[in-house]
């Protein structure tokens, strides 16, 4: 390897552990749903059961969805380990947007063979905004783009022999389960992976195909004995996200998923102006930087016009016409958390574009080359700089007065336990117990209240409700109000 090449491969590192600066102060505060999956984490690493008492759970009950158990169960591992904190839980998910970027390094490698194409990728997988962003919080996300990356390794190094044997057919079939059950959108983004290895169908192959395909649809089967046994639970929050109603006809669903569909692949919006909800995108950059996008997009014609009869590459193709389908079945355009596999995808794409960049004339490739450079690490600065800008902004959005001032109003009353109502529609109750954990108080030291029951006479109570009624106010905050239910007479 020349220095030079050595030296890039060193700066690519450098930039993917800058995901690691300013964990977990930003973003500030902790957002709920990482206070859930931190808490529900805990619970398993100390007793095997969640925050309702059931044991080793498939899917973990919360705010009336169900959330999946493979980042779960991960970070139970850790806490364990290490104990509970907000420092653990999110370096957590830093950690696994750095081995994603070093598993897209290493697959740029495998395909290219070349330092140069796999530094390039890498350095734009380091800065791409929507992969930093992913790695950034407490969610079951954090974990698909490594995940996804894996799988599309394997299939890479299978695609080039001609008969699969039986450790590839156990491998293939498990990371395809992983993918299901470790984001909501791979109960129907997974299948569709496995359903593309018909790409790959010979004579010689035809029994491991058969093989990983019952071996994959039986391990589906778990997933759909609990959502019958739990009243359709896990297809829940798909109904309140989706335009689909049963008073809709064919060509009516039809016009809304392809209106979606081509909305969540505007290329303006990918790369210009990104998600419009703060809390998964802020700044002025998009959410991949441009010059990624064009060499994807440039990368995807070279694929069409000279590696078209590539089954890797017909997989792969196949695997960035699906990969918006999950979230263009629902109403939000654009959302960049049911999107995460089109960052990765484009990465892949990426590839074959700077392979026919570098390999062109060279006068010509050297300028280009340097110029892409230059730009990326240019978008990539401003985007950083905006995000540090942004974090202590976003504070409303993750809850940072909760620790900082409505939980400590609760706590100097001297009273437990504490109360904690949240009207139907509206969930706040796990932060009390997330924030009591760190403190050490044990879990009977708060009691959350059903929506038609009233708190005792005089007891502290913290509540996600505009007002109360029959109360004494100590503290009103943008999302809690602290109070003492009907004051006791003295």
């Amino acid at each position: 390897m020349s220095k030079a090449s050595y030296l890039s491969l060193c700066a690519v590192a450098l930039l993917a552990l800058s995901h690691l600066y300013q964990v977990p102060q930003n973003p500030p505060g902790f957002y709920i749903d990482e206070a859930s999956i931190s808490y529900n984490a805990y619970t398993i690493a100390t007793s095997g059961q969640d925050e309702y008492g059931e044991r080793w759970p498939l899917y973990f009950r919360a705010f009336g969805e169900y959330k999946n158990p493979v980042h779960i169960y991960l970070l139970a591992v850790l806490f364990r380990i290490f104990g509970p904190s907000i420092l653990v839980a999110r370096l957590f998910s830093a950690s696994l947007g750095i081995i994603a970027i070093c598993l897209l390094c290493l697959l740029a490698y495998r395909i290219s063979r070349r330092i140069d194409v796999t530094c390039l990728t890498g350095l734009s997988a380091s800065l791409t905004p929507w992969l930093f962003e992913n790695s950034r919080l407490v969610f079951e996300v954090a974990l698909y783009p490594a995940l996804l990356v894996s799988f599309f390794l394997l299939i890479h190094r299978v695609s080039r022999k001609g008969r699969w044997g039986i450790l590839d057919c156990v491998s293939i079939s498990a990371i395809l389960m992983l993918l299901t059950y470790s984001y909501s959108i791979g109960r129907l983004f997974a299948p569709l992976l496995a359903l593309g290895l018909l790409f790959f169908i010979s004579r010689s192959r035809l029994p491991a195909l058969l093989a990983i395909l019952g071996v994959y649809g039986l391990s589906l089967l778990p997933a759909f004995i609990y959502n019958s046994r739990h009243g359709g639970g896990l297809m829940f929050r798909f109904w309140l996200l989706t335009y689909i109603t049963s008073q809709m006809s064919f060509i009516e669903i039809a016009r809304n998923f392809l209106t979606h569909y081509f909305a969540n692949i505007n290329p303006w919006t990918i790369a210009i102006t990104g998600e419009s909800n703060i809390r998964d995108h802020v700044g002025t950059v998009g959410s991949v930087l441009l010059p990624t996008l064009l060499l994807s997009l440039a990368g995807i014609v070279y694929v069409i016009r000279h590696l078209r009869t590539d089954r890797w590459w017909q997989y792969m193709l196949y695997a960035l016409i699906v990969a918006p389908i999950p979230a263009s079945l629902t109403v939000t355009e654009f959302p960049q958390i049911r999107l995460i596999a089109l960052p990765v995808l484009l990465h892949v794409f990426m590839v074959p574009g700077v392979m026919w960049l570098v390999e062109s004339r060279k006068g010509l490739r050297r300028a280009t080359v340097a110029l892409i450079v230059l730009i990326l690490i240019s978008l990539g600065t401003i985007y950083r700089l905006q995000f540090r800008k942004a974090g202590p902004e976003r504070w409303y959005i993750f809850d940072e007065q909760f620790p900082r001032e409505v939980f400590p109003t609760a706590l100097a009353q001297n009273k437990l336990p504490i109360y904690f109502y949240d009207p139907p529609g509206k969930s706040g109750y796990v932060q009390a117990y997330w924030y009591g954990l760190l403190r050490g108080m044990p879990a009977d030291s708060f009691v959350r209240l059903p929506p038609d029951e009233k708190p005792p006479e005089g007891a502290v109570v913290i509540s996600t409700a505009e007002q109360c009624t029959d109360c004494q106010p100590l503290l009103k905050s943008i999302n809690y109000i602290v109070y003492y239910s009907k004051p006791e007479r003295r």
